[in-house]
């Protein structure tokens, strides 16, 4: 299979993804659940002082894609639930959920992540599909390019992250930091 297949397949697998994040968005809470949520959500962006930080979570989730069979069904969980802080953001702000999923696409870093998770989720369903036919072999030096160039997408995008976060934290009331 030619890259630019590839790359258009990764493409049509990241709107999946976004799509499974939207239905995370959109899943009623309750107030109590969505502020545990975003409790939650606080505790682990207040930690977050490095770009590095952000790449490392995201590659891992990535990384996790590419495990044949279990990586792909995990990650669209992840993915879904990564919706649900989505839900509980727009429950505790009183925005429409769909201002919560479609900020990160304006500001650019949340395309470039789901852009690569696209490249790694797909590979990983290539993964299990090559292990069925055995020819895995075969799929590793394709698939490596892509999940490198995934990679430098994940990396520019926490960079990115980073920098919308430390300028929003000047901004942003106490209770949200």
């Amino acid at each position: 299979m030619d890259y630019e297949r590839r790359f258009f397949r990764s493409l049509l697998t990241s709107v999946f993804l976004y799509l499974i994040l939207v239905a995370g968005a959109f899943t009623p809470l309750s107030k109590q659940e969505a502020e545990e949520r975003m409790r939650t959500l606080q505790e682990i962006t207040g930690s977050i002082n490095s770009p590095l930080q952000i790449f490392a979570n995201n590659l891992l989730i990535s990384l996790l894609m590419l495990v044949p069979f279990v990586g792909p069904p995990s990650a669209a969980y992840v993915i879904y639930n990564t919706g649900l802080f989505f839900s509980a953001l727009s429950i505790t702000t009183n925005v429409p959920p769909i201002v919560t999923v479609i900020a990160p696409l304006i500001s650019i870093y949340g395309a470039l992540e789901f852009i690569a998770y696209g490249f790694f989720f797909h590979h990983g369903l290539r993964f299990s599909y090559t292990v069925l036919k055995r020819r895995l072999k075969e799929e590793l030096r394709p698939a490596l390019f892509m999940v490198v160039i995934g990679t430098i997408v994940l990396l520019s995008a926490a960079f990115l992250e980073y920098l919308l976060i430390e300028s929003l934290a000047n901004f942003l009331p106490s209770s949200f930091r």
